[in-house]
């Protein structure tokens, strides 16, 4: 889902500092969007292997908008982790 990415891009920015403009996003495709960002990201190298190890375009979107959302809330700042009960 291109939105999807594009939201989980545009708050990975705000907590990186960077500056996103979805409409640049409008003149790729769906797999030169995910492979652009996968190796313009700064992410690990074992990150970036695990991407392009996914067999499948939806599998990488997925896995690339979960490590944008996972290093977006590493971090923010503002994120807590909620209290945990243990019953």
């Amino acid at each position: 889902d291109r939105q999807a990415l594009l939201e989980a891009l545009a708050i990975y920015g705000r907590t990186q500092g960077m500056q996103v403009n979805p409409d640049q996003a409008g003149v790729f495709s769906e797999l030169e969007l995910v492979n652009l960002l996968l190796v313009s990201l700064p992410f690990q190298a074992v990150e970036k292997q695990a991407l392009l190890e996914v067999p499948t375009l939806n599998e990488r979107e997925t896995m690339l908008m979960n490590l944008l959302r996972l290093s977006a809330a590493a971090q923010n700042r503002d994120f807590e982790t909620p209290p945990r009960t243990i019953n």
